[in-house]
Parts: structure tokens; sequence; C-alpha cells
């Protein structure tokens, strides 16, 4: 007979892994919840303090465009060229001397199949690579169209559309043109009477262009061991990963996302096939991934396929869909994903074993 997992002892033992990192990471902050952990919080007692969400923030784009998609007044099967003003896609989707964009859909965008280049961290045809500039240019202020120029300056398609795989952070820059177009307004207003204010997520915004209900310092960001914190230039992530916020925001809204609360739940069932592999052991959906833990190790076959998205902070956004739980982790550092993954999985350890019945 299973016994029910002690909420204390779990804490503890949670607290016992996150121990380990605190000292690497002094702005790790970890926010789980669901059956047998009962809103567990690193550091304990601390204020729900906002960190910066990186490219998790793509699941905010993927919900306001599945509400879109559920008022009927978008489709995946839309030509982006259909939705944009021309100048916008001109020079995008070169392929061999082609231009290729009648065929992109809403879909590849959001799937990543369009053959775009990703202008974040894909080497440029001249000069240093974006990332680069966003650190070396900190008050640098980038639009999506000062970001499109730069794509058109430097890149053309790595693919046909729908002939590959290829992750890309221009593609959401789009994809946020796509939802200003269909809801007539900012993308940030949409994200905020959308999403953030039904859930009531009061310490959220996105980074530049809005503000939280409930104000409060963001844990600091490192990126190559700089603190970027309060660069203008991460103005760039946008749409593709510009949101800040509190551990318990962020598993506010996962939740959300994936039971339902946000567009019909027949959209997401429709859209929860991960076909395209982005690392070992994560697959990539439709703005989405699905960890498979065997692929990081063959020992952790049987653990549950989380869903959710990664950011390069080793920020995690995670739901379990078996039993319910939430993993919101934010680490604050590019050079963290290891030990953010290690982290994980031994709360995963923790929680299987207790689900068993015993003791890791």
């Amino acid at each position: 007979m299973r016994s029910e997992p002690r909420h204390g002892d779990v804490h503890a033992r949670f607290d016992a892994i996150l121990e380990r990192y605190v000292a690497k990471a002094p702005q790790l902050q970890v926010w789980a919840d669901g059956p047998g952990i009962n809103e567990y919080q690193y550091p304990p007692g601390s204020p729900d303090q906002p960190f910066h969400a990186a490219s998790v923030g793509k699941l905010f784009t993927a919900a306001l465009l599945f509400q879109l998609i559920g008022e009927g007044r978008l489709r995946l099967s839309d030509k982006v060229v259909d939705i944009l003003p021309s100048e916008t896609c001109r020079g995008l989707f070169l392929h061999k001397g082609r231009d290729l964009s009648d065929q992109v859909t809403v879909r590849h965008l959001m799937m990543h199949s369009s053959g775009l280049a990703d202008h974040f961290l894909d080497r440029p045809r001249k000069g240093p690579k974006f990332v680069r500039m966003v650190l070396d240019e900190p008050d640098r202020m980038w639009t999506p169209q000062g970001i499109l120029r730069f794509y058109r300056e430097n890149y053309t398609l790595r693919h046909p559309p729908g002939e590959g795989f290829h992750y890309s952070d221009t593609g959401f820059i789009l994809l946020g043109l796509v939802i200003e177009a269909c809801d007539g307004r900012a993308f940030h207003e949409s994200l905020q009477e959308r999403v953030l204010k039904p859930l009531g997520m009061r310490r959220t915004h996105l980074m530049f262009y809005s503000r939280p209900q409930e104000e409060s310092p963001m844990s600091r960001l490192f990126f190559n061991g700089i603190d970027a914190t309060e660069f203008p230039s991460l103005s760039a992530d946008w749409a593709g990963g510009g949101m800040v916020c509190s551990p318990r925001d962020l598993a506010t809204f996962t939740r959300a996302f994936f039971e339902g609360r946000l567009f019909p739940p027949e959209i997401l069932s429709e859209n929860s096939s991960f076909p395209n592999v982005f690392r070992r052991g994560i697959h990539y959906g439709t703005s989405m991934m699905e960890l498979h833990m065997e692929g990081f190790m063959p020992t952790l076959k049987g653990y549950p396929r989380l869903r959710g998205h990664l950011g390069i902070l080793a920020a995690h956004a995670w739901y379990d869909p078996g039993t319910g739980r939430v993993f919101v982790l934010g680490f604050g550092h590019n050079r963290a994903m290891g030990r953010s993954f290690r982290s994980l999985i031994r709360m995963l350890a923790v929680l299987k074993a207790e689900d068993a019945g015993g003791r890791p």
C-alpha cells in the first residue's frame, strides 16, 4: 500500500538538494506544488522575488496564440504573409536565391520549422554574435523591427519551411507581431489583459514594456559571468523571452496553461506531440518542450514526461500531466544549466520514491 508523501519530509529533502548549489547561484529560486509537495519554496520563507524567465516566456506567447485560435481569429495554417505587412516579411525567407515567404505558416514559426536562423545565438554573416552585442552594448534598446533588420543583414533560411527543425528566437519576434496584428493592440497589452490580470499575476511583467502591479527588485541575472540584470539591451527578448515572473506567478501560469484555464483544452490536446529533438532528452512541439529523462541517462527511464519550457538562464517551468505537479526553477545564470537539471532530477527522485512508499 502506498503512503502519501509527507510534506515536511519532502521539503527538507528538497532543501538539502538545493543547498548544494546556492553558494554558486545565490540568486537561486525554486517553487514546486502539487500532490505530495504543498507549495514548496526555496529559499525557505524567502520573498516571492521576480526573476527573468528567458525563453520560458515563449509559453506566454503560445498562450496568446492559442487564445486567438480558440476565438477563430487565427489558424495554425495561416500564412504569415497574409497577416503581417509585406515590408515586415521582406528578405526574411530567402533560400538559395528564392523568396519562400508565401510558404511560411504560424505553425512553422511555433514549431521552429520555418527555416529561420536564430538571430540570438547563430553566427551572423559579419560582426559579433547578437548575444555578444547585448553584453557589449548594454544601453541599446532593441525593437522588433530593429531585430528583423539585423536578421536581414546577416542571415538566410537554414532550410525550406517545413523541412527541418532549427530553434529560432527570430520566429517568435514574428509571432509577437502576429499577435499584435490579430489582437489589435501592443503585445504587452495583450499579455496584461488576456493572461496576467485573469490569473492574478501581480508580480509579472514584460521587461521594458510594462510594469507589474506589485513591484519588487528582480533577482540578479548573469550571462557568461556578467551581471546583465538592468541592461536595456535585454529588450531584445520581447515575445521570445522577455517575461519577468515571480516563482509563484510562473507556477500559477504553468498550471493554468496545461490545465485548460487559458484557452480551450482541445487546442492543447491537438498540439501535444513533440516530434523534434531540441537537445538530447528535450523534445520540442508547438512552442512547448517535453523532457525525456532517459535521454539524459538510461537509468532515468520511467521518470515523468514533464511539459513546459526551458530558458537559457537556467530558468524552468514544468508541468507533470500524470500528477498535476508544477516545478519552477530560476538559477539566473546561463552557466548553471547542468546544476539546474541535476536539482530537478533529484527532486523528482525524492517524489518518485515517496510515491512508491519508500525513500531514495
